[in-house]
């Protein structure tokens, strides 16, 4: 009898894939609009398991499940339950949050059983530095289980992964494709060249409804049309908040992230020293009387 930890994904779903897609990206940046767009341009009924546990089997940890842009319910049955009823073939999507791969390291060390003869592409989506920020800053303001304190360290964190991923969108290694959300949610053409990379035909190339996952936008929340966000002015909502305002004196102070912002996304860094620059940081603290004891 072979041994459980032996079995692949693809038996334990009781379905094969023509070819596996993993789409690594930090929250707030358009993780599941990009994904839904890959969904209703794929060839023939698409799988797609999102924010599943890296170095585990997607089948035991995926936070949700679509079979051909259809949400399944995972209280009334489980991963493999729903894709025991697909056919062999078309597209695999399996998402990570706040997650970085290493090329180096076999399929199966971030996605247990998952062979690596298979045919397998990851994405890796980045956002501009200044509205990524400032969405998820919102996003956890937006939670009253956050104070300040754990927001910022949470922020911090999160900027460690962030710089992970911009690493990785520089060297570009075999298997990794980058994918700017930016440029995405804002040109046709560049949707487009995508899908011809990958082999879809275009269906659709609309950026769609806004997806529910992770409570939808952090700033427009009644909007339904992905087209009528804006997501390019998230940081002018957010420079005169406090929070924000530490968080960016922080990020100016980390030379690997900036050094990279230079490189990928030059507007942004350019922000981010202006802030700097008109912060006047660090400032000279008058001392009071008294207080040098």
């Amino acid at each position: 009898m072979r041994d459980h930890a032996d079995i692949t994904l693809f038996e334990k779903l009781g379905y094969t894939p023509s070819r596996v897609i993993r789409v690594f990206g930090m929250r707030r940046s358009g993780n599941h609009a990009l994904i839904n767009w890959l969904m209703r341009n794929a060839p023939e009924v698409s799988v797609f398991m999102n924010n599943c546990a890296p170095g585990k089997c997607p089948a035991d940890t995926a936070k949700a499940l679509e079979i051909g842009e259809l949400g399944l319910p995972l209280g009334e049955a489980s991963v493999a339950e729903y894709c025991a009823e697909v056919d062999d073939g078309g597209v695999l999507i399996i998402s990570y949050e706040d997650f970085m791969p290493d090329p180096h390291e076999p399929l199966a060390a971030v996605t247990k059983g998952l062979p690596d003869d298979v045919e397998c592409l990851d994405l890796v989506l980045f956002r501009g530095f200044m509205n990524w920020s400032a969405s998820l800053l919102r996003k956890l303001q937006n939670n009253d289980v956050h104070d300040m304190f754990s927001r910022l360290r949470t922020m911090i964190n999160a900027m460690d992964r962030y710089t992970e991923g911009l690493e990785l969108v520089q060297e570009t290694p075999a298997r990794i494709r980058p994918v700017s959300y930016d440029r995405w949610v804002s040109r046709a053409k560049y949707r487009a060249s995508i899908l011809r990379a990958l082999g879809f035909e275009q269906k659709d190339n609309s950026l769609g409804a806004v997806q529910p996952y992770g409570g939808g936008s952090s700033f427009q929340k009644d909007v339904k049309a992905a087209k009528d966000l804006a997501p390019h002015e998230r940081w002018h909502l957010m420079v005169n908040n406090a929070e924000y305002q530490l968080l960016l004196l922080t990020a100016s102070q980390h030379n690997e992230l900036v050094e990279l912002m230079v490189d990928l996304m030059p507007q942004d860094a350019a922000l981010l020293k202006g802030y700097l620059a008109q912060a006047r940081f660090p400032y000279h603290v008058q001392l009071a009387e008294g207080d040098e004891t």
